[in-house]
């Protein structure tokens, strides 16, 4: 996963790669405070764990959108034969439902996506 911080300098967003998933197992990896330097004016600094925060990752939407945008067609293309030659409206109610996959696939993806960047967000370490 991918947070960032913000530079006190330029208010550049600094990203940081970490295996993580919250703020704690964050902490307990890296201690109070992150060394980082910012890539756009050089500073460097300590940065507090609570200063760091997750975003949605770009990746699992483009993937779970190429799913859902080519994997609907190509299922529809598959069964279209079928829907045709039935005269059956329950039998044409269960062909659709393969149709249905790739919107679980999506939805399912953007889902986990958004609890995990939802779980980090939520924990603030000022205790530690």
């Amino acid at each position: 996963m991918i947070i960032s911080s913000k530079c006190k300098n330029c208010k550049e967003q600094i990203p940081y790669k970490t295996n993580t998933s919250d703020k704690v197992e964050f902490a307990m990896e890296n201690g109070k405070f992150v060394e980082l330097q910012c890539e756009k004016c050089g500073d460097k600094g300590k940065y507090h764990i609570d200063s760091f925060y997750a975003k949605p990752s770009k990746l699992a939407l483009i993937i779970s959108t190429i799913i859902f945008l080519l994997g609907t067609p190509v299922i529809l293309y598959l069964v279209w034969d079928k829907i045709i030659n039935s005269s059956c409206v329950l039998c044409i109610a269960f062909i659709f439902i393969p149709i249905i996959i790739p919107s679980l696939i999506y939805g399912i993806m953007v889902k986990n996506d958004r609890i995990r960047v939802n779980t980090f967000n939520r924990h603030n370490i000022n205790g530690l």
